[in-house]
């Protein structure tokens, strides 16, 4: 029985432990300074040695700034008191230099929660001078067209509401009659409609949607001019044969005259196609939708009244949000400049060695950086391991 004893004894003295970072391809010894230093193994990040009872374990290099955390080695140790004597020491960074990027620091931390604050104000003041319309009822606040467009409608001069009655019917069939045969004229008449639409709509969308619209009445003009180029070769490839040409080109732009003949007809524009492509490419163009929870095949658009109180209220809590994110680049940049990079890895490491001893307490060992007694307290399990 002794010599089993004894056999399993030396064979236990004999095991080693290592560390490995890339699932055992390589192994590196396993040590105190592995471990409490920042270094390439340890990745940046400290593992620490502690006690049963979680005090950290210092050797000789660490005692001394231990000591002036905690005297005793006692829990709840004052480390901020002492913070930018022992980083200075340590990291061989001058103190002016630690506590100048404390102070940025500090400025860039209460620049980024003002941002904060107030992005949830601007959200909450958007969402009390907001509105959300139907498609057709959006339309209604921007379709208003000049008189000089003549179409197969009196009853108003409103896009909004002839493409409301238009969806309604069987044929949706209601048009804008540019009321000239030359391609040429017919798209200068088709470009000023888009240009009506961006003016009129200037009132109701705030900056970030009325961009996304004007992006989108220029993209649908760019189309409608094309949509008249290839009416226009069409037409005249056809020859006598109209009403190929028409069935092609037809749904968005044509020509014909009130006989519904092309022959000697003048162009004429379908409303709810026009439509239907400028709001398709104005949800392409920006977050401006909202889906309806009532009917969920029904797309809301949120509009705003700018003349509205709610409105200034919302535009002034931008505008500070604005000024508050100029503030907080400018903090970034003096952060950025306060240390380097390597320096900043350096106190974020040690921060959290000294922030452990200050918070759990310290027990000093002088056999510590021994490697093998630091396996056999490992392995009798009299220390342990604890990463951060």
């Amino acid at each position: 029985m002794k010599n089993v004893t004894k056999d399993y004894q030396e064979a236990l003295n004999s095991k080693v432990l290592k560390w490995s970072t890339n699932s055992g391809v390589t192994y590196t010894d396993l040590s105190y300074n592995t471990l409490m230093t920042q270094n390439s193994t340890n990745n940046g990040n400290p593992y620490l040695v502690t006690n049963l009872n979680g005090k950290v374990i210092v050797n000789g290099a660490y005692k001394t700034y231990a000591e002036m955390i905690s005297a005793d080695g006692a829990a709840g140790g004052d480390y901020e008191s002492v913070r930018t004597e022992i980083l200075s020491s340590v990291c061989g960074i001058s103190e002016d230099k630690i506590n100048n990027s404390v102070t940025t620091n500090e400025a860039l931390n209460t620049s980024a929660e003002k941002v904060n604050t107030l992005k949830e104000e601007v959200a909450i003041a958007l969402d009390k001078c907001s509105n959300k319309s139907s498609a057709t009822d959006f339309m209604k606040l921007f379709g208003e067209i000049p008189a000089k467009y003549d179409w197969d409608r009196n009853e108003t001069n409103n896009l909004g509401y002839s493409y409301e009655d238009g969806a309604n019917t069987s044929s949706g069939s209601y048009h804008i009659i540019l009321d000239t045969q030359d391609p040429n004229t017919a798209k200068q008449l088709s470009d000023e409609l888009f240009e009506t639409f961006k003016t009129n709509a200037k009132n109701y969308l705030t900056e970030d949607d009325y961009e996304a619209f004007v992006t989108a009445c220029d993209q649908t003009k760019t189309e409608y001019r094309n949509y008249i180029d290839a009416f226009e070769a069409g037409y005249y490839a056809c020859g006598d044969d109209k009403s190929s040409v028409l069935d092609q080109y037809g749904v968005d732009i044509s020509k014909r005259d009130s006989n519904s003949d092309i022959s000697d007809g003048v162009y004429i524009v379908r409303i709810n196609n026009l439509m239907d492509n400028l709001m398709r490419n104005y949800e392409s163009a920006g977050d401006s939708t909202t889906t309806g929870t009532v009917n969920s095949n029904t797309t809301y658009y949120y509009t705003v009244d700018r003349n509205s109180e709610e409105y200034k209220t919302y535009e002034a809590k931008q505008a500070e949000l604005d000024a508050a994110k100029e503030e907080y680049d400018q903090a970034v940049d003096t952060d950025n400049q306060a240390l380097t990079a390597t320096e900043e890895s350096q106190i974020a490491f040690y921060d959290k060695i000294f922030t452990a001893i200050a918070d759990n307490g310290w027990e000093y060992n002088s056999q510590i950086d021994d490697n093998d007694y630091l396996n056999q307290m490992l392995q009798n399990r009299d220390i342990e391991i604890r990463k951060i």
